[in-house]
């Protein structure tokens, strides 16, 4: 998703108490991603994926052989707790020279469908997916093996055996491309890393690998951010030697917003407009808590649950229940 300017401060006090919601028709949000819950480490990913009898492309394999010439538009790991966990895919097939879309779950214990939905007849928006998946030259099992090779150059191999979790098509007509989420090992320091990387649908290149973080913009890596008893995740980057920040505090700050799939809700360092405030009218509630105790000088990562950001039904800015991401640097404190 796009970066999004953050609207002026009195307006957003407004949104984030819902007084605008009804106003603005709201954002389509990705059906797909969780937007409330905070992803588990790494660690926590990999260990179940390292040992998954069944990769994602040994599930696209299986649908393949039941359904014939399939072409997967989606492709996401299911896991709920105490409940078995399966590939959920999304396929479309020619029957009879008319397109048709097919939802199929294959197990991860052993490559075998599951579940099978056919749809009558194709949306709107999957007769789009359907006119830009059928022109293009890159076949999803070429895809995968793109991503493998872009993950293990010789220079600078990660690992040789990623696992995939996610896979989406873009079916945007000049820059169609799978979207993979997989995680690799990072041989250099022995620990698995998220990473997100596109692929060409039409040549046979990885157009961007990045690596991702458990949260949403300035990434810890290595480090661990802490869980404090009202909810909030904090870590600090930088801690500063300036006054210190209390409830009470008149700040000038540098800060951006996100939600947890790094859409960007707001960001000063871009529009170089720090914004000054006291504190307890900062724009949500979790920055109001999360900056108490820092110092001047200081950067703080502030992770809110949606009951101290947005709120359960969200708004234009921000879907239902959704988790919200601040980093925010202190430049100047007025007690």
């Amino acid at each position: 998703m796009r970066a999004r300017n953050l609207l002026p401060l009195p307006v957003l006090a407004l949104v984030a108490g819902g007084l605008l919601a009804a106003q603005t028709p709201p954002k389509e949000w990705n059906p797909l991603h969780d937007y409330s819950v905070l992803r588990p480490n790494d660690e926590d990913c990999w260990a179940p994926l390292a040992q998954m009898p069944v990769t994602m492309e040994a599930a696209v394999a299986a649908a393949a052989e039941a359904e014939g010439d399939v072409r997967p538009a989606r492709v996401h790991l299911r896991q709920k707790e105490g409940e078995p966990s399966y590939w959920d895919l999304e396929l479309f097939r020619l029957v009879d020279g008319k397109p048709q879309r097919v939802d199929v779950r294959v197990s991860t214990t052993e490559p075998k469908v599951l579940k099978r939905t056919e749809l009558a007849a194709l949306s709107n928006t999957d007769a789009a997916m359907w006119r830009v998946l059928a022109t293009t030259s890159i076949p999803v099992a070429q895809a995968f093996d793109i991503a493998k090779a872009n993950l293990n150059k010789p220079e600078k191999p990660i690992n040789e055996n990623p696992r995939f979790t996610e896979l989406t098509f873009v079916p945007e007509p000049k820059a169609a491309r799978y979207e993979f989420e997989l995680f690799a090992m990072d041989n250099k320091r022995e620990i698995p890393r998220r990473w997100s990387l596109h692929v060409s649908a039409t040549q046979a290149v990885a157009k961007q690998v990045l690596m991702l973080d458990r949260f949403a913009g300035e990434p810890l890596r290595k480090d661990r951010a802490t869980l404090l008893p009202n909810g909030l995740w904090v870590h600090d980057f930088t801690v500063g030697d300036g006054p210190e920040v209390t409830a009470e505090s008149k700040v000038q700050v540098n800060y951006r917003l996100f939600l947890n799939d790094n859409t960007k809700l707001h960001d000063t360092w871009q529009t170089k407009k720090p914004e000054t405030w006291l504190v307890s009218g900062a724009p949500l509630k979790g920055m109001s808590m999360g900056m108490v105790g820092m110092r001047a000088g200081g950067k703080r990562k502030i992770c809110m649950p949606y009951e101290l950001a947005f709120g359960e039904k969200g708004n234009q800015m921000a879907p239902p229940k959704a988790l919200v991401v601040c980093d925010i640097e202190v430049v100047g404190v007025a007690q």
